[in-house]
Order: C-alpha cells, then structure tokens, then sequence
C-alpha cells in the first residue's frame, strides 16, 4: 500500500518528531511513502521511513524552488518530477 502525506514545509520540533515517527511506522508496516519530497513534514516521513528499511517517493516539480527547499529532501528513495502543481497534487492523490 503507498500511503500520501502531506503537511507543512515548516513545522514545531514536535509536529517534526510526530512526523519521523509516523514515517517509522508506515516503513514499519510494509508500506510506501509518498509525499511532496521538500523540506518539513515531508521530510521527517522521509526520513523515518528510510531510515527503517521503508521507500519514500518524494513528488516535486520541475525547477521549482521555494524559500525553504531548494531541492528534493536527502531522505528520498525516489523522486517523480512533475511540469506543475496541479500535476504534481495529482500524483500525490493518485494511490
């Protein structure tokens, strides 16, 4: 199962830490990660995710840079480049 999600680009060090963990839990349950592949929320999934044996797909968009990413996180296993944000939202809702 991939399971989508999304959150904030600039959380609370707690809302981080809730997000890491529920990364651990899906990489923990079997399942895939999918998110918006920046910084934040999509970030701590990330990285709980993959750091626990899980794949993490991050979707971004196609050199597209914002104040506080420049580039997909480190934490990606994958990275789906779309043209815009609409196609980009698509993607994330598709599974």
């Amino acid at each position: 199962m991939i399971i989508t999600v999304l959150g904030t680009g600039s959380p609370s060090r707690e809302e981080y830490d809730e997000a890491y963990e529920l990364g651990k839990k899906i990489a923990k349950g079997g399942h895939i990660l999918k998110n918006g592949g920046y910084a934040g929320i999509m970030e701590a999934t990330a990285k709980g995710c993959t750091e626990n044996g899980g794949k993490a797909i991050g979707v971004c968009i196609k050199g597209h840079s914002i104040a506080y990413a420049k580039k997909p996180n480190s934490f990606l296993s994958e990275v789906i480049i779309k043209k815009n944000l609409t196609d980009r939202l698509k993607e994330l809702l598709r599974y």
